[in-house]
């Protein structure tokens, strides 16, 4: 929790200091990039990634070699492993990578207030996306770099998105959020449509009927059979029902689309609002299947990092309301943060993230 608070610090020094805010923001991708390298069977994908790597061939020998991982991370890890031979530089560069698009992403979206957004970032995603699914983290970021060319139709936004499906294939689920992300959609109709997601999500066979448009020999096809047959082969329930945060979430949507007129002046205000309101329908259309919500709404909750802050500002024109909202979020963030590093693996009954542990060069 000491990263919590020396994060806190920085928000503040970077308030005043607005000119040192890249400095500042590049010491946490460093550091953040280092815990991450220079751990030691900390988080349950841990051994898999470790093992994909000693899987990976040298560039020599990529071409005659079936990958056994998405393409792009396959080349991503001969890369590293050519120049290095070291796993603990993939976990570095993994990590470095998606903090520093994140970075990026923050200073088209929400410049004035990217050392928020980190904080959000790390409370809310970090360990899931740099400590257990990194090729999904990296996916993340790339897809994210993309939405930013929406308001604009640039269509860089494609380019970014099949970068980012290379690194996990459910990034090419995203490609037509180019239209999606500008639908001018009404209130009413927004909510009537989360109403349906829920009704059919929870009292319809919806996963049976995708069976249907997804062909069981597709990779998309292997993945989907994989998570609806052999997944939660050990677990009790693999619904995660209606959760604390997606009713937070929900409230979030109202209060932010009501108050949408007083943003037009911000491009991205559309854009963030249709990635939370989609976020939430999946939830509840996928629920049956809790990890169908974590591999793409987890994407579209990233809008999160950006709605908070952009409420705050446009809405709270106070000092003391916005200190008020400011003390609220930062409570909230470190609730959720504590509840995810003392999250347990469901299938062993341990602790996921502590006690962190270093490997042993370093200790």
């Amino acid at each position: 929790m000491l990263i919590f608070v020396f994060l806190l610090l920085s928000i503040v020094f970077a308030k005043f200091k607005r000119e040192c805010t890249s400095v500042v923001f590049s010491f946490w991708i460093l550091f953040f990039a280092l815990i991450t390298a220079l751990r030691d069977g900390v988080g349950t994908d841990y051994e898999a990634y470790v093992y994909i790597f000693g899987l990976t061939p040298t560039l020599d020998e990529l071409f005659s070699t079936l990958p056994v991982i998405d393409i792009g991370f396959w080349w991503f890890n001969s890369i590293i492993k050519t120049f290095t031979g070291s796993v603990v530089v993939m976990f570095f560069f993994s990590s470095f990578i998606t903090t520093m698009l994140f970075f990026v992403v923050c200073r088209k979206i929400s410049p004035s207030h990217v050392m928020v957004s980190l904080l959000i970032f790390y409370s809310f995603f970090l360990l899931r996306f740099e400590f257990n699914t990194i090729r999904h983290g990296m996916m993340v970021m790339w897809v994210w770099l993309g939405f930013c060319y929406v308001p604009l139709k640039d269509y860089r936004f494609f380019l970014f998105v099949i970068i980012g499906g290379l690194f996990h294939v459910v990034g090419f689920l995203f490609l037509p959020f180019y239209w999606l992300l500008n639908w001018r959609i009404s209130n009413i109709g927004m909510f009537f449509i989360i109403l349906l997601s829920y009704m059919i999500g929870f009292y319809l066979p919806i996963f049976q009927f995708l069976q249907f448009f997804v062909s069981a020999n597709s990779v998309l096809g292997s993945k989907f059979q994989f998570y609806t047959e052999e997944y939660y082969a050990l677990e009790a329930s693999s619904s995660i029902g209606i959760t604390l945060g997606m009713i937070i979430y929900l409230f979030l949507l109202l209060f932010f689309s009501i108050q949408m007129k007083k943003m037009r002046a911000n491009i991205y205000a559309l854009l963030l609002r249709n990635s939370l309101f989609i976020a939430l329908c999946m939830a509840f259309l996928l629920n049956k299947y809790g990890v169908f919500v974590e591999r793409l709404s987890s994407l579209l909750y990233v809008s999160i990092a950006f709605i908070v802050p952009m409420i705050i500002q446009y809405l709270f024109r106070d000092a003391s309301h916005k200190l008020l909202a400011y003390s609220i979020l930062v409570l909230y963030c470190f609730l959720l943060l504590e509840r995810n590093v003392l999250s347990v693996e469901s299938s062993t009954g341990e602790l996921q993230y502590v006690p962190y542990k270093m490997i042993k060069c370093f200790m």
